[in-house]
């Protein structure tokens, strides 16, 4: 339950490590589905694509089907 709180700094934790610098801010503006205004389409697509793989494993974990 913690983890869905922090997506959005879960979000920006990784796309920092893939060199991104987006602020909290506009991380969670995206998530919140609104375009952030600076940061270029393509890096917004890769923020998209880690909430994505976030939820996917939040999917997984809380009916217990992650093996």
């Amino acid at each position: 339950m913690f983890a869905k709180w922090q997506l959005s700094e879960l979000v920006g934790d990784a796309v920092i490590w893939e060199g991104i610098d987006f602020t909290p801010q506009e991380i969670q503006t995206l998530l919140d589905g609104i375009p952030a205004g600076g940061p270029k389409a393509s890096d917004q697509e890769i923020a998209l694509k880690q909430a994505n793989v976030w939820r996917q494993l939040f999917k997984w974990v809380e009916p217990d089907q992650f093996v």
